[in-house]
């Protein structure tokens, strides 16, 4: 006996995963989800094999659960595999195996609450293959599943840390910024340091200190500028908008800001190769330091490291 439809598309819609992922399990639940090669195309019908495996009467069910591709994705993932494998008939049955084993607190929470993003990816892969000829590795798949898995747990955690510190009303908390100026060759030109007050949250908090750092590179006149910085939420919205949703303010604030820089490159940096201008921004919450400056070099009191920096980029 299959479970309640009605009860599988409730669960599915309260998936901890993407809109548009959640409207996808529903129309695959609901039979929506279209397989082309069942379409009848001038009365003559497309083969209704399945291109990746050859079998007979592809179905939804054998995209995403019983295909030799989809069973080594399933396994490579390490997600916990049916008693007697999935049911070959009964999608039904299988997503409902998959809302089960999310709730089982005994998985670990990265592979029990992944399940949306396998089943997404299968999906696409297949439509891919079908389309534009385009094969995807089983090993490739699981990397692309486990970056979009993290990137939206990440992305969650930040929003609900954003919404408990709007709700302790921070606003009076003083944030510090800086920026270091360094040419080709790595050695410092100028840097500055600036206070925010009145920022409501982390994340403008490390929007404001990007255009700070954008108009003040306009301003110098400098036109061919990489931004190197560890804000990783704000590189990567730039980078992938697409993998970061909930930062498509952020993202496009600082695209109308660096469409105005002639030439520019952004890009990632740890918080080691980043250490000079992360102790400049902190003198202003460690040290009551509030007075905004732009000053040639490095600061002296940070001198061995900016010189140690000099020798790692030389060396």
């Amino acid at each position: 006996m299959q479970p309640s439809i009605l009860h599988i598309k409730d669960q599915l819609w309260k998936c901890s995963t993407e809109p548009k992922i959640k409207t996808f399990m529903w129309k695959a639940v609901s039979g929506g989800i279209p397989i082309a090669d069942k379409m009848i195309d001038r009365g003559l019908k497309i083969d209704s094999r399945c291109q990746s495996c050859g079998m007979e009467g592809e179905s939804a069910n054998h995209v995403l659960f019983t295909c030799s591709v989809a069973r080594q994705v399933w396994a490579l993932y390490g997600y916990p595999n049916p008693l007697n494998e999935f049911d070959s008939e009964s999608l039904y049955q299988n997503l409902n195996y998959l809302i089960l084993v999310s709730k089982d607190s005994k998985v670990q929470v990265e592979i029990r609450k992944a399940f949306p993003w396998i089943l997404w990816q299968l999906w696409k892969n297949r439509n891919l293959f079908s389309i534009e000829g385009k094969r995807f590795r089983a090993p490739v798949t699981i990397t692309k599943i486990r970056e979009n898995v993290q990137e939206w747990f990440h992305a969650q955690s930040l929003k609900e840390r954003e919404t408990e510190a709007a709700s302790h009303n921070l606003t009076q908390v003083k944030n510090g910024a800086a920026w270091v100026l360094r040419n080709e060759t790595g050695e410092v030109l100028l840097h500055s340091r600036k206070s925010f007050a009145m920022i409501h949250s982390k994340m403008d908090a490390c929007l404001q200190s990007w255009l700070w750092s954008i108009e003040s590179m306009i301003s110098h006149n400098l036109g061919k500028i990489i931004f190197a910085s560890e804000d990783l939420e704000l590189v990567g919205a730039l980078q992938r908008p697409k993998a970061w949703p909930f930062f498509l303010f952020y993202s496009r604030s600082l695209e109308a800001a660096l469409g105005n820089v002639l030439e520019c490159k952004v890009f990632l940096e740890d918080r080691n190769s980043n250490l000079g201008a992360h102790l400049i921004a902190k003198s202003v919450t460690r040290e009551d330091r509030r007075q905004s400056y732009v000053a040639t070099g490095f600061p002296c009191w940070l001198q061995k490291i900016f010189v140690d920096d000099i020798a790692r980029i030389v060396g």
